[in-house]
């Protein structure tokens, strides 16, 4: 089964979203788990503030848990 849901992963294209997206995606992503399962969200950006911003701006959202990569080559 799935034990987790991960959002704006590594792999995902996230850098090509802008910020409103990926949160829109997070949004979405723990309204339809409805707390059935973890939501992780990746808050990966190219400088620490974003990424501080990011962070706080998932948990706001419901994001259970967090990704955070060294800075990607954006």
């Amino acid at each position: 089964g799935v034990h987790a849901i991960f959002v704006n992963g590594s792999m995902g294209a996230f850098n090509l979203l802008a910020d409103v997206e990926q949160e829109r995606a997070i949004g979405i992503v723990v309204d339809q788990v409805a707390g059935r399962v973890p939501v992780m969200a990746g808050v990966s950006d190219t400088a620490t503030r974003l990424v501080i911003d990011k962070a706080h701006r998932a948990q706001e959202l419901g994001a259970d848990c967090l990704s955070v990569l060294p800075p990607y080559y954006g």
